[in-house]
């Protein structure tokens, strides 16, 4: 299997090509979480599995697999991992930011509510090490028929206004109706009176 560097968000592999997506302590780290899920779900082939193990923000009021490391381990670990990262690799940079980043990632379960809403059945999850890091994953889903992954379409956490719509005309519709594409669906507003009035012919604009 070829080695290749490339950005998690923009991976450059066609669409359906792999069997499984496996992510150890990343997806913590990437600059646009929803995006990066949008890649994992477009690569992987029907039924491909995607599992990630990382750390996750703690959630107090979780229970079973969601639940996390207790207070007095998880306050252990942000010491000692630091001191570890000094002692054994002489950067204890390189550690110290893991419990500002955990703490400002997703928790177990909203990772997991992520994974459903992306498409993802057959969520798994368990707690590795005391609840210290979390293994989650899920099976992709066939596409929804004629409507095949494309890069763009990533579910957002709100709706957005849509904004002002690009003007293009269709020759589905009539002359006066303005039409725009918005994902796979073809919209057209209705026509305005004045738009309504009938055009003149060739023959009388040649007569002017």
């Amino acid at each position: 299997i070829p080695a290749i560097a490339a950005d998690a968000q923009d991976l450059p592999l066609r669409a359906g090509c792999a069997d499984a997506v496996a992510v150890g302590f990343g997806v913590r780290n990437l600059a646009d979480l929803r995006r990066g899920l949008a890649e994992a779900r477009r690569v992987l082939k029907p039924g491909g599995r995607l599992l990630v193990l990382d750390f996750f923000r703690d959630d107090p009021a979780a229970a079973g697999a969601g639940r996390g490391a207790a207070r007095p381990l998880r306050r252990g670990l942000d010491l000692a991992l630091p001191l570890a990262g000094r002692l054994l690799g002489r950067d204890r940079a390189a550690y110290a930011y893991l419990a500002a980043s955990r703490d400002r990632f997703v928790t177990p379960a909203e990772f997991a509510a992520l994974l459903g809403e992306f498409g993802f059945r057959d969520i798994l999850m368990r707690r590795q090490t005391f609840g210290i890091a979390h293994l989650i994953g899920g099976a992709s889903r066939p596409p929804t028929e004629g409507r095949p992954m494309e890069r763009e379409r990533i579910p957002q956490p709100r709706s957005r206004s849509p904004g002002p719509a690009p003007a293009a005309w269709s020759t589905a519709c009539a002359w006066w109706r303005c039409c725009w594409r918005r994902g796979a669906t073809w919209r057209c507003c209705a026509a305005t009176p004045s738009s309504r009035r009938r055009r003149p012919s060739w023959a009388a604009r040649r007569a002017r």
